[in-house]
């Protein structure tokens, strides 16, 4: 704690605007318009008229470390996203099938990850069967992520 406040001493900035800027910099990272870009230019401006360039750069070094962070984070999740997955074959959890008519939904497993599916049944015999399914099957799918 007494470190936490030496480096809020060091910065010599109320904790709010690093809360502030920190705010800002995620939306800009993690939503990136034009817009939220010059209203953080605007904002570090307005903090070097009010408080000189030596706080801007002492906030700039600490919020760099948060960008950093934030960038690494979105740089997982993206790849995380692109990878095409595709599945084929796929255990209905039991106990999550629920049929609504012509749909029928479910939780369901294949390898380590676990989808929630959505099914159009075509005949009144397949909606028969989910209906009525009571022991472990594997379903072969053609499917959408």
């Amino acid at each position: 704690m007494k470190n936490l406040e030496k480096a809020l001493q060091w910065i010599d900035l109320p904790t709010i605007f690093i809360a502030y800027f920190s705010v800002i910099i995620y939306y800009t990272i993690f939503w990136f318009s034009y817009l939220i870009l010059v209203y953080l230019v605007i904002s570090l401006l307005a903090l070097i008229w009010h408080n000189g360039i030596g706080a801007c750069l002492k906030l700039s070094l600490i919020l760099f470390v948060f960008a950093s962070i934030c960038v690494v984070i979105k740089q997982q999740e993206t790849n995380d996203f692109a990878r095409e997955t595709k599945v084929t074959v796929i255990t209905p959890i039991l106990d999550t099938i629920q049929v609504n008519g012509d749909q029928v939904s479910f939780r369901g497993k294949s390898g380590k990850q676990i989808y929630q599916v959505y099914y159009k049944v075509p005949t009144e015999q397949e909606q028969q069967y989910f209906m009525t399914l009571s022991q472990s099957v594997v379903l072969s799918v053609s499917s959408q992520l």
